[in-house]
């Protein structure tokens, strides 16, 4: 499978890519706290464990360790039971499962991921967790508002991480910030944000 860490992703790139053993008696059967395959098999959204927020996009089914923080939708989860995902239902949410796996189909993970890189979730990412906190916790990220916008209105956003993921693939060290800036401007008329508001985000 392939395999990586949080020292191998970035924002919008994901770097070296290891390989891990799979389907031998030692793995998966033997690794210590496994999760389940349907979190990896997904497509999903990866961020690193510590610092400011590095999100990326995986469509190839990378397997991590857990210096990465995985999300998935809800309703990629349809039908899988597993005492982590139950858990999580009973002690972090105030629904049921079957309302979260409806209301995740009103979100495309890249309009998340285009959020989730932006300078303003950053800022709110940091009121969040407290000033020195270095940990992004899922429950910091769960605690993020995400707007919700119709499909038509989130194609902007997808149609800039596509030009953003693409180029970084090509090249992990593409210079995308013009692209990412104007994400930025998106965001801010998103979460409506006065010019005096932006400025203290944005200085520049």
């Amino acid at each position: 499978k392939k395999y990586i860490e949080a020292k191998n992703i970035d924002k919008f790139s994901v770097g070296t890519i290891r390989f891990l053993e799979w389907d031998t008696p030692r793995v998966p059967k033997l690794i210590s706290r496994p999760t389940f395959n349907e979190l990896y098999e997904n497509d999903k959204v990866i961020i690193n464990k510590i610092g400011t927020i590095k999100a990326t996009f995986d469509d190839e089914h990378i397997y991590c360790d857990q210096t990465i923080r995985v999300c998935v939708l809800w309703n990629d989860l349809n039908g899988v039971e597993n005492k982590s995902i139950n858990n999580s239902v009973t002690r972090y949410s105030n629904f049921g499962r079957e309302y979260l796996e409806s209301n995740s189909e009103k979100f495309d993970l890249k309009y998340l991921l285009a959020t989730l890189n932006s300078k303003f979730v950053a800022y709110i990412f940091d009121n969040i967790r407290g000033v020195g906190n270095i940990d992004i916790n899922p429950d910091y990220i769960k605690k993020i508002p995400i707007p919700i916008i119709d499909k038509t209105a989130q194609k902007p956003y997808i149609n800039l991480v596509d030009k953003i993921l693409t180029s970084k693939k090509s090249d992990p060290k593409a210079d995308t910030l013009a692209l990412e800036n104007q994400i930025d401007q998106m965001v801010y008329k998103l979460y409506k944000l006065t010019y005096d508001e932006v400025k203290v985000i944005d200085p520049e």
